[in-house]
């Protein structure tokens, strides 16, 4: 495999009797994967639905009567089309709907006059402009050097290290305890560590501590890679996430794109007018109220920072006219893998043991400030 990207040079695909539809699903991906989540297809959960004729495959959940599908099926791009349309019939025999999820901006204009809801953008940087935009944006270099400076190196580990590293397990409990959502699945799986296929890992460690790692994930038609993953724990200095973007776009400067991933309802990049106006509002209270459990300001406002060379639309698109209320569930559905209303009960229960954990941390050094005051006021 290069350096830069992933190589194309993959076995033939069969035609005839599959006899490892997990290996062959891989093969497909190496081939064929167009968009920035095609890897993502080949997670635990994801129903796997091979058209070796075609050759195309659909990796898919089903919830609400409907089958969220990973992006777009992995296939050619001239049987895309033929591909989508057996699959929705199979699924129209089967009582289901059908909504991709993830689908990127250039496929969507191609869908023709189906429903969708714009989901977000994903930020995207050129790897051989990242010492430009170094450059041009000061900060982020100074982020960089003050990792460098708490003594914090990035190095590329051998996958066969990751997949067995206890201390990489332990940096990704640190990270899933500091958020307040319960961990989700679907596309947002925390742990990868024993799926990693042809991924990259970089590994932030501090006096030979793993502190943060980063998965870099191919995207093989695009000859370019997806941060799939930024795991920080909370001993890391501030500028460690700067650091490992930093080294993988050393890694992979040859490659024409890296992508950060889908950023959820980020203004970046939004189209006006092109919505519903009960998605338009669920949008907008999501991002007023959905703070106390996901910080979309935040992750919005770190990548901007970052300084991409471009943002790019994302959407859901339903194989129906319009994007429904029932897409929407069956969406949320895809990533709690329970009934919605269980998952909200747990995170409303975790949200509060969040606030009561911070009110303690402030107490604390409240305290802590009242004590040093009293004794410098006893010393005077």
């Amino acid at each position: 495999m290069s350096s830069a990207f992933l190589r194309q040079e993959v076995e033939a695909l069969p035609t005839c009797q599959l006899m490892d539809v997990h290996q062959w699903a891989h093969t497909m991906v190496r081939r064929y994967g167009r968009q920035s989540i095609a890897y993502q297809t080949l997670l635990p959960g994801v129903v796997l639905r091979a058209y070796p004729q075609l050759p195309a495959l659909v990796g898919y959940v089903e919830r609400w009567h409907a089958r969220v599908v990973v992006g777009l099926p992995i296939t050619p791009l001239e049987s895309l089309q033929e591909s989508m349309a057996i699959f929705e019939r199979e699924a129209a025999e089967a009582g289901r709907s059908v909504c991709y999820f993830g689908v990127e901006e250039g496929d969507a204009a191609c869908l023709g006059r189906r429903g969708r809801m714009r989901i977000g953008a994903q930020p995207i940087w050129i790897p051989g402009r990242w010492a430009q935009t170094l450059k041009q944006h000061p900060s982020i270099h100074a982020q960089i050097r003050r990792a460098r400076n708490k003594g914090v190196e990035v190095h590329e580990w051998p996958l066969g290290c990751v997949s067995e590293s206890r201390a990489l397990r332990a940096c990704l409990r640190d990270w899933i305890s500091h958020h307040r959502l319960p961990p989700m699945h679907f596309l947002a799986e925390p742990d990868i560590l024993a799926h990693l296929y042809d991924r990259r890992v970089f590994v932030a460690e501090r006096e030979g501590v793993p502190v943060a790692f980063l998965i870099a994930t191919p995207i093989p038609k695009r000859k370019g890679w997806l941060v799939e993953q930024l795991i920080r724990g909370s001993s890391a200095p501030n500028g460690t996430s700067e650091l490992l973007l930093d080294a993988l776009m050393g890694a992979v400067r040859g490659a024409e794109m890296v992508s950060l991933g889908l950023t959820p309802l980020t203004l970046q990049g939004k189209e006006e007018g092109v919505e519903a106006l009960w998605l338009r509002l669920v949008v907008r209270w999501a991002r007023m109220h959905g703070r106390r459990f996901y910080n979309f300001h935040g992750i919005e406002a770190f990548r901007a920072r970052l300084a991409p060379d471009r943002w790019e639309n994302v959407y859901a698109v339903v194989n129906a006219p319009q994007f429904t209320q029932k897409d929407l569930f069956a969406i949320i559905a895809a990533f709690t893998q329970e009934p919605v209303s269980i998952y909200l009960m747990r995170a409303l229960f975790r949200a509060a043991q969040w606030e009561w954990r911070r009110g303690q941390e402030v107490v604390t050094r409240l305290s802590s400030l009242l004590s040093i005051l009293k004794n410098r006021g006893k010393g005077c």
